[in-house]
């Protein structure tokens, strides 16, 4: 079943609206944490506009995605998360602290935050190297992909030919000199 834009625009997003400061013009802002709060922003003079202003934003950034074929996270329940507390006990080499309470000097910001930070970039390349397995896992096993600014009748038709794939785990994640490009053939 495809997905429309009424669907997700039906789901429930859970809201964030905050007063704005009177020295920075007052009024509020709407935001929905789980899809960006600063991507998906409304503000008004009163709570109501700011999400009615949410509400048109989020329509417009959800027919531009479904456009373009961006996938849009669907909203997650929180009773997945009630086992978790947030925090964790971690013991790692006196080296790797360093390295790490180094990093958060340079960038002005506590340990902790710094290693938040650097967990949520890892895991986040880990989802964009599961996507480019997937692309090229198609790739390689000789579908047709269509390229190109034009419509499907005026792109050209790229055909990827058979090549080994590397070999790549869940885990790993790929420097910029480990991925190979597959040879293709332009008709």
């Amino acid at each position: 079943m495809k997905k429309t834009l009424e669907y997700y625009l039906l789901l429930d997003y859970p809201v964030e609206i905050r007063r704005i400061d009177e020295s920075l013009g007052g009024g509020y802002v709407a935001s929905i944490p789980s899809l960006g709060s600063q991507a998906f922003v409304g503000d008004g003079e009163t709570p109501q506009e700011a999400y009615e202003n949410l509400q048109a934003a989020k329509k417009e950034i959800f027919a531009e995605y479904l456009e373009q074929g961006v996938p849009i996270p669907e909203p997650v329940d929180e009773s997945e998360y009630e086992h978790y507390s947030g925090k964790l006990v971690v013991r790692m080499p006196r080296e790797l602290h360093a390295r790490l309470a180094a990093g958060a000097k340079r960038n002005d910001t506590s340990l902790n935050q710094f290693i938040v930070y650097a967990l949520s970039c890892f895991e986040a390349r880990l989802d964009v190297v599961q996507e480019v397995k997937e692309m090229l896992s198609t790739a390689w096993a000789g579908d047709a992909t269509w390229c190109g600014t034009g419509s499907r009748e005026t792109s050209r038709r790229v055909r990827v030919l058979n090549v080994a794939p590397p070999k790549v785990s869940s885990a790993t994640v790929l420097s910029a000199n480990e991925i190979t490009k597959p040879v293709v053939v332009v008709s």
